[in-house]
């Protein structure tokens, strides 16, 4: 009786084939993976940046109402404080005994990607209302960053 031989390519070609395969395979999956931790670094990077203002904000804050119960904000003090938390002042609006004051916290961070690393900002803007001779404290919010940008 004949020995029917089945139509398998030998064991060599197998695994060329195999490799010719999974090695492309195997690189996109590290490539995956990579690309996916840069990106929560990335993310966790960013959130700490968006941190920083809101402290530089609140250290800003402490600074302007010491100031304000000191009597001296004009506009030349006030941008000095800016300056010294690491800010610009936007806008400053004054009166008798009121002050409002727009101020710029920019802080940055390293962005990682599969090509190469990059400095990116968080640009925040914060509102800054002060009563002289009231002990209550600044009020002070957040301002969207395009009426940020108007002043």
């Amino acid at each position: 009786m004949a020995v029917v031989r089945d139509r398998l390519p030998a064991r060599g070609c197998v695994v060329a084939l195999m490799a010719v395969l999974g090695i492309p395979v195997i690189i996109l999956l590290v490539l995956m993976i990579t690309s996916h931790r840069q990106e929560a670094a990335n993310a966790r990077h960013e959130k700490e940046a968006l941190r920083q203002t809101a402290e530089l904000a609140e250290a800003y804050e402490g600074d302007l109402l010491g100031e304000a119960r000191g009597g001296g904000l004009d506009e030349a003090r006030v941008r000095e404080l800016a300056r010294r938390h690491h800010g610009s002042l936007a806008s400053h609006t004054a009166s008798r005994r009121t002050l409002t004051a727009v101020v710029r916290f920019k802080v940055s961070y390293e962005s990682a990607t599969l090509l190469g690393a990059s400095d990116e900002f968080v640009d925040n803007c914060y509102s800054f209302h002060v009563v002289q001779g009231t002990e209550s404290g600044a009020q002070w919010t957040a301002v969207p960053s395009e009426e940020c940008l108007r002043h």
